[in-house]
């Protein structure tokens, strides 16, 4: 009996006990539940502002990468401005011309650059670049056409000194009512006008004419770019082309602060002697 009764008496205290031991547990449980909330709570901020210093800096890797991107290609474009041109002041001014002609339209730098050297490759003098931009520029942005396309015909006419078929063909395909405009500068009907085209009797000077009347008349396509540079959409352009000087003109700075044409310079030559050791 006494046997009986202590195993009785240790299997109620063990059975005790081990309520006990599960509350321990549970209340360690808990403790650890709280203790990763409240860590959480405290090192969620590091974390948030070691990822944003990490993003930071990403970005300004980034940014500064763009800019010398943009300041290396802004150095070429400003070197060929300068041999199409015929001087580096010259040059300069027509390419900061072009910048601020960008910035103010729909238009791209690039598309307007890619635009002046079309225009001069035709013979136009320098300081003619810049108004014949802005002009066949409203006539793009009236009619949706590519630009290029309206130099194309607008510099083959003045390369052949007449409007011909041709050419004719382009500009009425590229939705520009030119036999219409040439009627009224010429005081032509526009039968006789298609007829002087056929003899070679209509001139560069009045294709000029009757573009000047097209842009400046009620209704015409004067100013197109300055309406479509208000939308949402040209502004939004304006802001992007805004940025992309920004970041040349600050990628120009780096290129000069450090001195990256002689570092390159440095390591064009270590690469060729590194070359002729290898023989």
């Amino acid at each position: 009996m006494d046997l009986e009764r202590v195993v009785v008496r240790f299997l109620a205290d063990a059975s005790s006990y081990n309520r006990v031991l599960d509350g321990v547990n549970a209340r360690l449980r808990d403790f650890a539940r709280r203790t990763e909330a409240v860590s959480a709570i405290i090192t969620a901020p590091f974390a948030l502002a070691t990822q944003a210093v990490m993003s930071l800096t990403r970005a300004v890797a980034e940014s500064g990468a763009s800019a010398l991107e943009s300041a290396m290609d802004y150095e070429v474009l400003a070197a060929q401005m300068n041999v199409l041109a015929g001087s580096a002041e010259k040059g300069t001014k027509l390419m900061d011309d072009l910048l601020k002609t960008a910035v103010e339209t729909p238009f791209k730098v690039k598309d307007v650059v890619a635009a002046a050297k079309e225009i001069k490759a035709f013979g136009f003098a320098t300081e003619e670049v810049v108004p014949t931009v802005k002009a066949l520029g409203d006539i793009s942005a009236a009619t949706g056409t590519p630009m290029h396309r309206l130099i194309l015909a607008f510099g083959q006419t003045k390369v052949a000194g007449r409007l011909m078929g041709q050419e004719l063909r382009q500009f009425v395909n590229a939705n520009v009512p030119l036999i219409e405009n040439l009627a009224v500068v010429m005081r032509k009907p526009e039968a006789a006008i298609k007829k002087m085209v056929e003899n070679g009797q209509v001139g560069f000077e009045d294709v000029v004419n009757a573009l000047n009347h097209l842009l400046a008349k009620t209704g015409g396509f004067g100013h197109m770019m300055d309406v479509i540079a208000n939308t949402t959409r040209g502004k939004w352009n304006q802001f992007v082309e805004t940025l992309e000087i920004s970041l040349m003109k600050v990628g120009g700075a780096l290129m000069k602060g450090f001195g990256l044409g002689d570092i390159f310079d440095k390591g064009k030559a270590w690469a060729q002697g590194f070359q002729t050791d290898l023989g």
